[in-house]
């Protein structure tokens, strides 16, 4: 019996395992038979799907390049630009070094010129009392007639006779007074007016004494002036029209050579 019992048994192992095989090589083959029907849809989708992440691969490397590409160019302008800051830099130094060159030449010409200045104003007025001295002896007299054709001679007879008709002097004080050089000044007029006659005395002291006498002249056509170079008529023409304004006012005036006094004092022009 218990012969019969395993031997049942084991016929009945060996029944579920061809079972088992028979279902599992009839799976294999439905699958089998199911890949061969469907195998191109497969094959296109994953395909499909390769180039869809190849395209978005391609596209970001081309993206990549060009980032890299805007990289480079931007590295280069800067680079170009530290360039022309460090030359714009270096001008700027040499352009500073000359203007502090030239700002020294400059301020040493200046100084220069300065100094030039006031040697040439000094020698200017240098040569203005030197003018002057040489024409301390001199007096111009205004308005005594001329005649046709006159000459030095003629005019001085005619200036001995104006002093002795004009100024109250006697024929012998008139002789006592040499002359050494007397004359008109300027081209004859046109007007008939007569010119200035300008005198140079050989004695200073026959000039003061006619020019103490012009006082007498008031209120006549004539007159008398000293004769002082251009400049410093210029600036007596100045101190007159101050002079007369102090007159003016009651104030005490006197004006000598360049000089003005008003009451004693100097007057000195505000600036």
């Amino acid at each position: 019996m218990p012969d019969k019992e395993g031997n049942d048994a084991e016929a009945s192992q060996d029944t579920r395992k061809r079972r088992r095989t028979t279902r599992g090589s009839q799976t294999d083959d439905e699958t089998s038979r199911s890949e061969e029907s469907n195998p191109p849809n497969n094959m296109a989708a994953t395909l499909a799907e390769i180039n869809s992440k190849l395209d978005l691969a391609l596209a970001g490397i081309k993206e990549i390049e060009e980032l890299k590409e805007k990289q480079r160019l931007m590295e280069k302008e800067n680079s170009d630009l530290r360039k022309s800051l460090d030359f714009a830099y270096k001008s700027i130094a040499s352009l500073t070094e000359r203007a502090d060159t030239q700002q020294e030449t400059l301020s040493k010409l200046t100084e220069d010129v300065n100094k030039l200045t006031q040697v040439a104003n000094a020698e200017k007025e240098r040569a203005i009392k030197l003018e002057s001295h040489s024409r301390r002896n001199n007096l111009i007299f205004y308005n005594i007639p001329e005649v046709r054709k006159e000459s030095s001679a003629t005019t001085e007879t005619l200036l001995y006779t104006f002093l002795e008709q004009n100024l109250d002097m006697a024929e012998e004080e008139t002789n006592e007074i040499p002359f050494e050089r007397v004359h008109r000044l300027g081209k004859i007029r046109e007007d008939n007016k007569p010119r200035p006659i300008i005198a140079k005395f050989s004695f200073h002291k026959d000039k003061e004494r006619i020019l103490s006498s012009a006082r007498t002249l008031a209120g006549t056509n004539y007159g008398i002036s000293q004769d002082f170079p251009r400049e410093i008529v210029e600036l007596r023409k100045g101190l007159v029209k101050v002079m007369k304004e102090a007159k003016k006012n009651g104030q005490d005036t006197k004006l000598v050579y360049d000089k003005l006094y008003i009451n004693g004092t100097r007057y000195r022009p505000s600036i």
